[in-house]
This record gives C-alpha cells, structure tokens and sequence, in this order.
C-alpha cells in the first residue's frame, strides 16, 4: 500500500472503489463538473492530463471512483514506448507541469527538484539499458572472435611453424583488434544487427568484412603480415562462432535452433465463416507465422463440418487446442462479449481484433512494446535500418570522394558553384545525394517514408526528359519500395553532370 499508492494494485478491481485519480483511457462525469473546474489542460502532453483533472475534481469538493460494473479494451503502449528517452522526458515533464501548477513555495520547488533528479536518473538507466541491448551481440560476437583467434594463432604456430611464440605480442594487440573491427562492421552495414536471425545478411556480412580485411592486409607493414592462412581460417570461425550465438539465443528465445523459424503460435478465429474467411486471407497476405486451428462461431448454433464450437465454449476450445491468441471479428462479436472474454480467459493469452472491412489485424500484447499489426500494407525497403545507414554511408562516401576528384569534376558538372555547396550539404547530412523527385513541389511525397532532399532524383538515371506528375510518383514509390544501395550509384553515375544543382532533386530545371 505505502509504494502503490498510484496504481492502487492492491484493491480488488471487481469491487467499486472511491479513489483520487482515474485512469483517462475512460472517464464519465457530468457537464456541469467540467463547466465548474474547467476542460483537460492543453499544458500537459499525452501523460498528466487525467491526474490534473481528478485532482481538480476532489479539490471542487467531488469524489472520483472507480466503477467495477464496466469494462473497456485499451490497447497500452500506443502512445509512447516505455522505456525509451521520449516517454521519460514527456511522462516526468507532465510531472514537473502538475507540481508547478498545483503546488506552491518551498514545497513544489523541492518537489520539482525530485523530479528533475529523476529525469536524469531514469535517463541514465535508459541510456544504459539500451546501449546494452543494442552492444550485447556485437559484444558476445567479439568475445569469441577473439578467443577463436587466439586459439588458432598458437595452434597454427605450434603446428605450421612448429614454434608456440612464433607470433609477436604486436600480432596480439594490433591485427586481432583490427580484424575482429572489420568483421563486425561487415556485419552490420549488412543489417546483421539489425535482424539478428538473418542468416543471410550475417554470412553476407562475414564475407564482405573478410574481403576487406584481405584488402587492407596488403597495405599493412611487414611486421603485421606473419599469415594470410590466419585470416582464412580466422573468418571459417567467425562465421561459425556468429553462427553457433544465433542458434543458442534461438533456442532461448523459440526453443528450437531453427533459425529464422519462430515457434508457431496456435490461433483460433472468433467469427462468421465469411469474415473468417477474410481474416484468413489477410493472414496469408502478411505472411504471418501461425498454426491456424480453425473457427470458432458467434453464435450458438454452428456447423461442425466449418466451426470447432460456439463462443459461449470458447473457454474448452483454448483448453483442449493449447490455443496462444485469438482474433475477435468485430462485424460479428459485440464488444461487451469481447471484453467479457478476455476478462475471463486473462492475460495469458494474445487477443487481436479485426474491425469490418479493415485491411488490418490489430492487438497490443504490452504495455511496454506499441501494438502488433497484422498488415497487408506496403513495406518500404528504405525505411529499414540498414538501408538508411547504408544510403547514409554512400553520400558520405561519395561527399569525400568528389573532394579529391573536384577538380576533373569541374570539368563535367555544369554548376560549379553547386556542386561544393552540396559536397558540403550532403557531408554534414543536410542533403542526400538522391532523394525523391518533387517537380516543382507539385509531387507529394507524404504518403512515402521521410528522406533527406536529394540532389538527384530516380528521373535521373532516366533519358525521358518530361514526366508526368502520376508518372513521378510512381518512380518515387518504386524508389522507396524496393530501394538498394545500387540505386544510388547508378542515378549517380547516370546523372553525374547534374551534380551541382541546387533545387530540390528531381525538378527539370535549365540550370541542371
């Protein structure tokens, strides 16, 4: 009771109870009150909202309750996702809003320095907490890359050169760190990071970084070139080791070593036949990985040969087929018997809901993660991380490449002036060297996935001269849909004249 005081866990939350604050997912009261106290203060952003008015509502001489005889589906985690710097800076500042609001003299001034110290506090922890998750593989990768080198180091010493201290210390401390850097940057500019059970991307990854090791092995000194036959079996480790990490946290995570294959959930449809149909059919569009058990009728009466039972036995079906999520059809299961439902099955169990004629399945699991979608809506290639950071690296790339060549460029580009402005633009990430074409800012591209302005468009790797707006936003979706790295340098390459022009990409101007 003494550190539950805002959540309240420790009344029964079938029993009505008079209380200070209510929840503002779902608040009824009368006209007359809101008129006296005043509305929801649009001072306070997403979190504080609720407490400032219940406590204005106790202050006016009401009482707040909480009402057991009704119910409500609130998908949590919509908002803000717990844990990251944006809900601890939005969630505490509401906080530092009602002190500064409510409370007065030295009391809301220590108060308000609380809050501050916790501000800091829970940001440091978020930081943190999230340094470690993104480090934690990248870590345990490079912890066994260096073990397996070591190992191989006085194995090949002892059994090529028969000589255990054949290496030098320097061998230890310069070409193992530099080995394992480049692996691990392979690996992630191949997405290896970010889909960690990508098989693909992370062999991709190995490959790339033992191409580029054996690359800059060449260049090295003498002294730090004792074996190529090192580096050859250091990356059969590597790519063993990164492997064998993937399986075992797999297996933690699925309990299978199967990698890329989640266990299968089993899942029940809650519907008639032909709204079921329709959930099936956007189950099979989004490529969900589920075991489909079958339906389960809205009503009392079903067919045995199309439904496994009614939904007033709905209880038995999650019993008798270890059922792990059910999807409710809200064309055919009012909302009340939704939410008697998950009352009574309880939080071990994934609820989804489709709404009629919705082109998605939605449900949130957690309050600390935003809602699962089901969706047959596009996926923009360029929206993933690794292609951004790729793209990224490019005009990087690229910016410090034309700095060496400006001079033979001079002789190409038409716009000079331009084109070290956007050197200079595109370096310090104002700028992308391509981007989506506007046309004179008639093309919207709201609909697409937000990008820097470009210098180029995907019009530019074209011979067409005119296009139509349709025309332009079809290239710009196609640009977003299936971009890879390779597209840049070819609009680049196409488009090498036009580097210096300073509109936005993709305006069919004369000073190109």
């Amino acid at each position: 009771k003494i550190f539950n005081r805002y959540h309240l866990g420790f009344l029964d939350k079938n029993k009505t109870h008079e209380i200070d604050v209510l929840a503002g997912a779902f608040m009824l009261l009368r006209k007359s009150v809101l008129d006296k106290i005043g509305w929801l203060d649009e001072a306070f952003f997403m979190y504080g909202e609720d407490i400032d008015l219940s406590y204005r509502i106790v202050k006016a001489g009401y009482k707040n309750y909480y009402f057991a005889d009704t119910t409500i589906i609130h998908y949590k985690g919509e908002s803000t996702k717990k844990g990251s710097l944006n809900y601890v800076k939005v969630f505490y500042n509401a906080m530092i809003i009602f002190a500064r609001k409510h409370f007065v003299g030295e009391k809301a001034k220590l108060f308000i320095l609380m809050l501050h110290g916790a501000i800091y506090f829970r940001a440091f922890l978020t930081v943190t907490s999230n340094f470690f998750k993104k480090i934690y593989l990248p870590l345990m990768d490079a912890v066994l890359m260096l073990g397996g080198l070591f190992l191989l180091k006085n194995f090949w010493a002892s059994i090529y050169y028969d000589d255990p201290d054949y290496y030098q210390s320097a061998y230890l401390w310069f070409n193992f760190p530099l080995y394992i850097t480049i692996w691990l940057s392979g690996i992630y500019f191949s997405g290896g990071y970010d889909e960690k059970y990508n098989i693909r991307r992370l062999v991709r990854g190995v490959f790339m970084g033992s191409l580029l090791l054996a690359a800059v092995y060449g260049f090295l000194d003498l002294q730090y070139r004792p074996s190529r036959a090192l580096i050859v079996m250091g990356a059969v480790w590597v790519l063993f080791s990164t492997v064998l990490v993937r399986m075992f946290l797999h297996f933690l995570e699925y309990k299978n070593i199967n990698i890329g294959k989640k266990e299968q959930r089993n899942v029940v449809i809650v519907g008639s036949k032909k709204e079921s149909d329709r959930v099936m059919d956007l189950l099979n569009q989004a490529r969900v990985n589920i075991n489909l058990i079958g339906t389960v009728a809205p009503s009392g009466e079903e067919d045995a040969e199309v439904y496994l039972s009614n939904l007033e036995r709905l209880d038995e079906v999650v019993h008798i087929y270890k059922i792990h999520e059910i999807i409710f059809c809200s064309k055919d299961v009012f909302a009340q018997n939704i939410m008697k439902w998950m009352t009574r099955l309880g939080s071990g169990l994934d609820y989804k809901i489709v709404p009629e004629k919705s082109l998605s399945i939605i449900g949130s699991n957690s309050k600390n993660t935003v809602g699962e979608l089901y969706t047959i809506d596009i996926r923009f290639q360029i929206s993933e991380d690794m292609n951004r950071r790729n793209k990224r690296v490019i005009d990087w790339c690229l910016s410090l490449l034309f700095i060496v060549l400006l001079v033979p460029l001079f002789f190409l580009v038409k716009n000079k002036m331009g084109l070290i402005k956007n050197i200079y633009q595109v370096l310090f990430g104002k700028k992308s060297w391509v981007g989506y074409a506007t046309k004179n800012n008639e093309v919207s591209t709201e609909n697409l996935p937000k990008i820097k302005t470009g210098v180029l468009s995907p019009l530019d790797a074209l011979k067409v001269e005119q296009f139509n707006v349709p025309t332009i936003q079809r290239l710009n979706f196609l640009y977003a849909k299936d971009y890879e790295a390779m597209d840049d340098l070819e609009i680049i390459w196409k488009g090498m004249r036009k580097l210096g022009r300073t509109a936005d990409g993709g305006r069919l101007t004369a000073d190109d």
